[in-house]
């Protein structure tokens, strides 16, 4: 009995050495790996983020009116022929500066820019489009005072062109082309107008500039939240929706979303719905999980679509009650003073501009909204909002963010030349913002994938490996003669350290004769 004191110790001491492996080795490990992932100076997600690299292309398809006097003077049903794509490479900065407790504040600054041989023809090609500051100006007229109103009915009557102008690409999406109704806004809503300097164009003065001040989580502290927001403009919510308390927290909120570019690790958080925030309409917009697939070879993504209710009306989707509007009411034809659903109102974050938001062709709307124009064929192919998002590290693969703006008409006796346009919901254009990611970039997380994916099973090899041989080194010390291991002094770096430890209690105990044997 003797002869076995203390070697059960050494073998629970040596083979719990090698499970400790097992447990500590990975979160360390994967520790590490995040440490490479998250935005923090040096980190190569951090340099991508701040200037990405890859193309991101803004498409504009507008639609051209094919029977301009007819529906200007008859009130006929336009015929809208789509024209398209007009491609503008969408280039991104952001300035960041790094916060202690783990968030960065940063401006993004835009920049578009044509790319010729991605497009269907130059910029210059012109098309028969609305109008848009005159109708933006009959909405302004049911705002302001009796005075201002007669001013502006008389600056009406000089006017020259009607609801539908002829105009080309370039002046329609940044270039802009002076307007004299562009110049009264500059009396009646200043505010509204700031930065057009008397032009329109539906991007005008944007092209260089930057919009919010945006605050992200970093994922230095949990990398769990990277790249969602926390702040806009310093504030925790957008405050811009309806006011009665209770029912302004969902649409006000921005908390869970992010601006597209990268998503929290899906994987270890999975979720059926991802949001993005949308600055051009002061919202979040939700995607929810339709699949997973492998997109390009050998990288698995998540599929997730526009949600059905992101456009829907409150009677459909009563959580949308919030989205108030600033339009004194809806008097479109059909429409029962409800907008039918389908279709956003946009006028809140626009000043009261009649603006509204919806998929592409309509897709997923009323069918009131076909039944109003000629030349619309929605389908999910080529109209449908998506994201293709990796799972593991969160990174957006590939992405076409579609939307369609239109323009609300309604009658109005301000504008004497012509009572025959149709009150409606008039499409200008849609547009898609889209990227894909290239070889290289898919290679890597490829690789960052792998390496995650493969902590778990690598450790427990090793884990199991080190208890075994561990606990292989101590039995050693059940069948290996005592006199040999008092010769060598110990079999090994691994076991002399605990021969010492336990050498003078097996003195204590062996017996005499034994110990004199020894000695001689």
């Amino acid at each position: 009995m003797g002869k076995l004191t203390g070697l059960p110790l050494f073998a629970i001491i040596f083979g719990a050495i090698g499970f400790t492996g097992f447990f500590l080795l990975p979160p360390i490990t994967r520790k590490i790996i995040n440490q490479k992932i998250v935005l923090s100076n040096g980190s190569a997600l951090f340099t991508f983020w701040k200037d990405m690299p890859l193309p991101v292309f803004h498409k504009f398809y507008f639609y051209n009116i094919t029977n301009p006097s007819e529906v200007e003077n008859d009130g006929a049903k336009p015929n809208l022929v789509e024209l398209g794509p007009f491609t503008y490479r969408l280039k991104t900065h952001n300035t960041p500066i790094i916060n202690p407790n783990g968030t960065i504040s940063f401006y993004r600054n835009r920049t578009w820019i044509f790319d010729r041989e991605a497009s269907v023809m130059d910029e210059n090609v012109t098309v028969y489009t609305i109008n848009a500051p005159l109708v933006i100006t009959l909405t302004w007229i049911e705002k302001v005072s009796f005075t201002m109103r007669k001013l502006i009915e008389e600056f009406l009557a000089s006017v020259d062109h009607g609801f539908i102008i002829e105009k080309s690409i370039k002046e329609l999406t940044f270039l802009g082309y002076p307007d004299m109704l562009m110049e009264l806004g500059s009396i009646v809503a200043p505010k509204a107008t700031a930065g057009y300097n008397g032009k329109f164009a539906y991007f005008h003065h944007r092209n260089g500039t930057s919009d919010y001040l945006y605050t992200i989580y970093s994922g230095v502290n949990d990398i769990n939240k990277i790249n969602l927001l926390t702040r806009i403009n310093g504030q925790d919510k957008l405050g811009i929706w309806a006011d009665e308390p209770g029912e302004n927290e969902a649409c006000n909120r921005f908390n869970d979303s992010t601006l597209g570019e990268m998503f929290p690790s899906l994987r270890n958080n999975p979720t059926q719905t991802i949001k993005l925030f949308t600055p051009d309409l002061s919202r979040t917009l939700s995607f929810t999980y339709q699949k997973s697939h492998f997109l390009f070879k050998r990288l698995e993504t998540w599929k997730y679509l526009f949600a059905d209710h992101n456009f829907a009306s409150p009677s459909i989707y009563p959580p949308n009650k919030c989205y108030n509007s600033l339009l004194t009411s809806y008097s479109f034809d059909g429409s029962n003073e409800t907008l039918p659903s389908g279709v956003f109102d946009a006028s809140t974050p626009n000043y009261g501009f009649p603006i509204f938001l919806s998929l592409p062709h309509f897709l997923g709307a009323d069918p009131y909204y076909l039944t109003k124009v000629n030349g619309l064929s929605p389908n999910e192919t080529d109209h449908l909002a998506w994201f293709e998002i990796e799972p593991t590290s969160g990174s957006t693969a590939a992405a076409a963010i579609r939307l369609q703006l239109n323009i609300g008409i309604t009658r109005s006796q301000a504008f004497k030349r012509s009572h025959k346009m149709p009150n409606i919901v008039f499409p200008a254009f849609w547009m898609e913002i889209s990227f894909s990611l290239s070889s290289d970039f898919v290679g890597l997380l490829i690789l960052i994938n792998t390496l995650l994916s493969l902590v778990p099973t690598l450790f427990l090899a090793i884990g199991v490996g080190l208890a075994g041989l561990f606990l292989f080194i101590a039995s050693l010390q059940l069948i290996i003669p005592k006199r040999r291991i008092r010769i060598n002094g110990c079999l090994n770096i691994l076991t002399c350290h605990l021969y010492q430890i336990v050498k003078d209690d097996e003195q204590k105990i062996l017996d005499p004769e034994e110990m004199n044997d020894d000695r001689n």
